[in-house]
């Protein structure tokens, strides 16, 4: 499954993927392009899927798991977009 959006407004926390019930994510691949201040991925429990510095472009195919039942979150500046790559099971 493909999760992509650009977001023109900051986000605080904000859950961007919820699995379905009795499920976890796997995310397998991130890309991120930021505005003008640190992007973060992050799990619920606080697990961070990606940090991006300011002004950045960050890609990666590194594999992060959630929980059963966790959600994904965003945390960013105005103008980010972001692309994830990820998997239920």
């Amino acid at each position: 499954m493909i999760y992509s959006e650009t977001f023109e407004s900051a986000q605080e926390g904000s859950v961007i993927i919820t699995p379905s019930s009795g499920k976890q994510i796997y995310v397998t691949q991130y890309k991120v392009q930021s505005g003008n201040a640190e992007t973060i991925i992050s799990l619920n429990d606080g697990t961070v899927i990606c940090t991006t510095p300011p002004t950045s472009i960050a890609s990666s195919y590194d594999i992060k798991v959630g929980s059963i039942d966790e959600t994904v979150k965003i945390t960013c500046p105005a103008n980010t977009t972001v692309m994830l790559v990820y998997e239920e099971g």
